[in-house]
């Protein structure tokens, strides 16, 4: 720490306080305690009971006071002050400007030393290495480079090297001057105070190409070229049959927000499909007369007429011996039988055909009927020839029944079953039973 200006001489060798040598208890030699001499730099008040003493550096001293040949006083060279430190109105501190240095110094952060750029330096200076040296002529030293006269800031062009003005930083070049923003979208520019300033409209994005839009379109800084953002599917501006899809015109339909292809099926109508030519935007009816499946099985025939597919409605009605009879949707029905010998009104039932008042269906054979079972199949109630099964026709005393001949059994009673006439005694068979 510097202390206050206390007892410090100008020599203690031949010059102590009062008019001896210096003593420990700030007197003459022998105690005396006489004054300090009057040619000493300090008055005697100033020094302390054990004598005075002189500085050895700068930090003895008072702030801003220099340490001079063993005394504290003003400064007269920064080589007085400590390093860094400038001298300044005779007291050593921060600089402010390098003049306030020694020659080849900067002023740097209030120090004297290094520079680091040219403006650390005098006016006429450069920074070269951290020395400062004369700047060439008729160039301009910025930072820590050298400059031609007329040489544009890089980063401005509307501010050049111009020795006259100043050396140190770029000048403002006159207004009107023609500068390049880099920017080609900005249209011509010109110097306006230093800076580069639009003097005609910036350019303008003109028409943009189908399937694209103008609004939001983008003009690129180097070349000038605009960029149109695409317009959304389906939208319109296509020769006809086309439509928008991905920024290109194409032969497609865009329905509900979806892409189809030509000829794509509407999942929803078998009878309607993508036809560009006829609509981009919607589905359109097929030919008349195509044939299609309603998906109802109880019609058959289905076509198309007026974009709807339909065809001609029948039912399948189960009878007494089916469970079940259902459409197959071609016209026909698939019937679940009961079983062979099922009671049904007024007889049993034989293949899903109930029975009655005749014997068992026969329609294989070509005999003479007086009956039919309710499956139209024609019975027979009484004897006649058959086809070949039974190796020809059946002899005197056999019958034909069920594709083949068979021999009369003997008459049964009135109440009994019978099949034929002749198996009642009375030859009155009637709803297969022999009558009175």
């Amino acid at each position: 720490m510097r202390i206050a200006r206390s007892c410090v001489l100008l020599a203690l060798a031949a010059s102590a306080c009062g008019s001896g040598a210096a003593s420990d208890d700030g007197g003459a030699p022998g105690g005396g305690g006489a004054a300090p001499d009057a040619g000493l730099l300090f008055t005697a008040a100033s020094c302390s009971a054990s004598g005075c003493r002189a500085c050895t550096h700068e930090s003895d001293c008072p702030a801003g006071d220099a340490c001079v040949a063993g005394a504290c006083s003003a400064c007269t060279s920064e080589a007085q002050c400590s390093p860094g430190e400038a001298c300044v109105a005779g007291a050593c501190g921060a600089c402010h400007a390098a003049s306030e240095c020694a020659a080849g110094e900067g002023c740097h952060a209030g120090a004297c030393g290094a520079c680091a750029v040219a403006n650390d330096c005098r006016a006429t200076e450069a920074c070269t290495a951290g020395t400062c040296t004369p700047c060439p002529a008729d160039s301009c030293c910025i930072g820590t480079a050298v400059v031609a006269t007329g040489a544009l800031d890089p980063e401005q062009p509307c501010r050049s090297c111009q020795p006259l003005v100043t050396i140190h930083a770029y000048s403002a070049r006159p207004d009107g001057n023609g500068c390049d923003d880099g920017d080609v979208c900005n249209g011509v520019t010109t110097c306006q105070s230093g800076a580069c300033s639009q003097t005609t409209p910036p350019t303008t994005c003109g028409s943009p190409p189908a399937c694209h839009s103008v609004m939001s379109a983008t003009c690129a800084a180097g070349t000038g070229v605009c960029t149109y953002p695409p317009l959304p599917d389906g939208s319109g501006g296509c020769a006809g049959g086309q439509t928008c899809v991905g920024g290109g015109c194409v032969a497609k339909c865009v329905i509900g927000g979806t892409v189809w292809n030509a000829g794509a099926a509407n999942p929803a109508n078998a009878c309607q499909t993508c036809q560009p030519g006829t609509s981009t935007s919607a589905w359109s009816n097929i030919g008349d007369g195509t044939a299609c499946n309603d998906g109802n099985a109880c019609t058959k025939n289905d076509k198309c007429i007026a974009g709807t597919c339909g065809g001609t409605a029948y039912t399948c009605t189960a009878n007494a011996c089916q469970q079940a009879s259902t459409c197959n949707g071609s016209g026909g029905c698939t019937v679940v039988n009961k079983g062979n010998g099922v009671a049904c009104p007024g007889g049993s039932c034989t293949a899903g055909c109930c029975v009655t008042g005749c014997g068992a269906p026969t329609p294989a054979c070509g005999q003479t009927t007086s009956g039919t079972d309710n499956c139209g199949n024609a019975c027979s109630l009484n004897g006649g020839a058959c086809p070949d099964p039974c190796g020809g026709v059946c002899a005197a005393n056999e019958y034909c029944f069920a594709g083949g001949c068979s021999v009369y059994p003997s008459c049964q009673p009135t109440g009994t079953i019978c099949y034929t006439p002749y198996d009642c005694c009375n030859l009155r068979c009637n709803f297969n039973s022999c009558q009175p």
